[in-house]
C-alpha cells in the first residue's frame, strides 16, 4: 500500500515501463494526490519525477514475508524470495 502524504502539484509516478526506464504504450500515471492510495506492485519498472523543490512524501507499508527483509533488497531483485506484490 502506498499512500500519498504530500504529492506536490507536477509530480509525477509513473508505472509499467520497459526495462531501463523508458515510458511506453503500456506505461501509467499512477493519480496520487494527498490522502489517496494505492496498491502497487513496485517489483515492476517505474519512476517518480518531481520537477518541484518540495518533499514528495508518501507512506509505504508491505505486508507478506518479504516485508521483514533487513538487508534493503526488493523482493523483486531476488529471485529466490519468490513472488510478492505489493
Amino acid at each position: 500500500l502506498n499512500v500519498a502524504l504530500s504529492h506536490p502539484a507536477g509530480c509525477r509516478f509513473v508505472t509499467w515501463l520497459a526495462p531501463g526506464g523508458a515510458e511506453t504504450a503500456d506505461s501509467a500515471l499512477v493519480p496520487f494526490v494527498p490522502g489517496r492510495g494505492f496498491v502497487l506492485d513496485v517489483g515492476r519498472w517505474h519512476r517518480i519525477d518531481n520537477p518541484t523543490v518540495d518533499a514528495r512524501i508518501h507512506l509505504v507499508i508491505r505486508s507478506g514475508p518479504e516485508a521483514w527483509r533487513t538487508d534493503g533488497g526488493s523482493p523483486r531483485s531476488d529471485p529466490s524470495a519468490g513472488t510478492l506484490s505489493v
